[in-house]
């Protein structure tokens, strides 16, 4: 079993966006996935149609702050199998304290490593101790990228949080590659990015990755409708783009 977090300190890069259709593009490759929303927001649960706030169907909140077993706490629905988030994580500095805290993912995610081939993570950005438990539970991790200057400042600075995870809780966290997302070739400062940004990957020690997600109205309706936009409209270009991605990650071997 393989863990990897989608993940990036900047909000609105398409994170979310990328890790529900990475984790739904593998299920399509006959993948056996579990999908993991690390954000209180829930937007991810949302578009994997599972239940939130309900007594009755328990999240990832139960399972890091009141350790049910977290077989128990899986919700097994037509997009796939998922942890489900609730707004209760965003209180996790009251629930975890001590050094342990950090790895309380990572215990938590151990019962299940013979029962997925890959687990995929959407982290919130701005939570550092949920962040760093996703990251120290990760084996990898993706980052997506906002085409456009600003948003490689933020990465850069993105890049000291994993070197600080790397140094010492889990220094087998392996920067995958960076992703642009939302690309639009027509845009110049969009193509200046891309051309520049294996030189900044190289800095940060990982690849700058072949596929680039194009952007396209297609991805909001889906988010609308709660759908992944393989569901929603398989033969647009995001979709056609986040398959091509997953047969990158393939052909380097990444998965």
């Amino acid at each position: 079993m393989k863990i990897i977090a989608v993940s990036n300190q900047k909000g609105g890069v398409g994170k979310t966006t990328t890790a529900t259709n990475l984790a739904y593009g593998l299920q399509l490759r006959g993948k056996k996935v579990l999908f993991v929303d690390c954000d209180p927001q829930g937007n991810s649960t949302d578009t994997w149609r599972a239940v939130k706030n309900d007594d009755d169907y328990p999240t990832l909140s139960n399972v890091l702050f009141e350790n049910k077993p977290v077989e128990e706490c899986i919700q097994h629905t037509e997009a796939g199998d998922i942890l489900a988030a609730d707004g209760e994580l965003y209180n996790i500095d009251k629930h975890l304290t001590g050094f342990k805290s950090f790895y309380r993912l990572r215990d938590c995610l151990e019962p299940l490593r013979d029962k997925y081939d890959y687990i995929i993570l959407d982290t919130n950005p701005h939570i550092i101790l949920l962040l760093q438990n996703a990251l120290i539970a990760s084996d990898g991790i993706i980052i997506p990228l906002l085409a456009g200057a600003y948003e490689v400042d933020g990465m850069i600075e993105f890049s000291a949080t994993i070197a600080d995870v790397q140094s010492m809780p889990n220094p087998n966290l392996k920067i995958m590659g960076i992703l642009p997302t939302m690309y639009e070739r027509r845009i110049k400062i969009h193509r200046e990015m891309v051309n520049g940004l294996p030189e900044v990957a190289k800095m940060m020690g990982t690849i700058a990755f072949d596929t680039k997600i194009r952007k396209t109205i297609d991805v909001s309706e889906a988010q609308k409708r709660k759908l992944t936009i393989h569901e929603y409209k398989p033969t647009c270009t995001a979709a056609i783009d986040y398959m091509r991605f997953i047969t990158e990650l393939e052909k380097r071997g990444m998965i």
